[in-house]
C-alpha cells in the first residue's frame, strides 16, 4: 500500500504523538497552558479537524482572510490645522486710501487774486520771469490802466505784448494820466528804439518819448 492510500491522521492523533514523543517526560503543571487558553485551543483544533475531514480547510482559510479584509484596522484621522487668527487692521492714516478703496480728495491750491498776480509781475527781475508773470495775469484779467504794469510789459518776450502796452500808454497820456516814474519808463522806451528789430515798435517808442519829454 502506498503512502497516498494510508488514512490521514487526525489533529488529535497528531497531538497525542507529539505529546508521547520527545524525551518521554510528561508535562508538568507549570508547562501546561492556562485552563481558558487550553479550552480555546481545543475548540480551535476541533474546528480545524472538522474542516479537514470535510475537505473544507481551504474555505475556512478563505473565510478567515475575508473577515480580516472586511475589518481593516482603523487609520488615525488627520487633525485639520487650526487657522491663525486674523491680524488686527491698522488704522487708516490721513492722506491714504479710505473705505471702499477711494482716496480722499486732494486739497486744491487757493486761486491767486488780481493783487497777488500783479505783485508777482512787479517783482519779476528778468524777461523770462516778466513774460511768465504777465501771461498768468492776462490769462484771467484784461490789460490794466496802470503805468507800472505797462512799463513791465515793455520787457516782454513777445513783440505783440509790447505793442499792446505802448498803445495803452498812449491812451493814458491822451487822458492826461501821467506815470509816476517817468524816468524808468523813458529809459525802457529809449532801449526799444535802439534794440528792437521791429520798425513799428521803434516808431511807437519814439512817439511816446516825444510826448513824455
Amino acid at each position: 500500500m502506498g503512502n497516498e492510500d494510508r488514512p490521514k491522521p487526525s489533529w488529535r492523533e497528531i497531538d497525542k504523538r507529539r505529546a508521547g514523543g520527545g524525551s518521554g517526560r510528561s508535562s508538568t503543571p507549570s508547562e501546561r497552558p492556562p485552563h481558558g487558553e487550553e479550552t480555546r485551543q481545543k475548540q480551535y483544533r476541533a474546528v480545524l479537524e472538522a474542516a479537514f475531514a470535510k475537505g473544507e480547510l481551504g474555505k475556512l482559510a478563505d473565510k478567515l482572510n475575508l473577515t480580516a479584509r472586511n475589518n481593516p484596522p482603523e487609520e488615525p484621522k488627520a487633525v485639520a490645522p487650526t487657522a491663525p487668527a486674523p491680524a488686527p487692521e491698522a488704522p487708516v492714516a490721513e492722506g491714504t486710501e479710505a473705505e471702499g478703496g477711494k482716496k480722499p480728495a486732494a486739497k486744491k491750491k487757493p486761486v491767486e487774486d488780481r493783487a497777488s498776480l500783479f505783485r508777482k509781475l512787479a517783482e519779476a527781475t528778468n524777461r523770462q520771469e516778466i513774460s511768465r508773470a504777465a501771461e498768468k495775469y492776462l490769462s484771467r484779467f484784461s490789460l490794466p490802466d496802470d503805468h507800472e504794469f505797462l512799463e513791465q510789459i515793455l520787457e516782454h518776450e513777445k513783440e505783440s505784448r509790447i505793442r499792446e502796452a505802448m498803445t495803452r500808454i498812449g491812451e493814458l497820456l491822451d487822458r492826461r494820466h501821467l506815470p509816476r516814474r517817468t524816468r524808468a519808463l523813458v529809459g525802457k522806451l529809449r532801449y526799444l528804439t535802439e534794440t528792437s528789430f521791429s520798425d513799428d515798435i521803434r516808431e511807437l517808442a519814439r512817439n511816446l518819448l516825444s510826448r513824455l519829454s
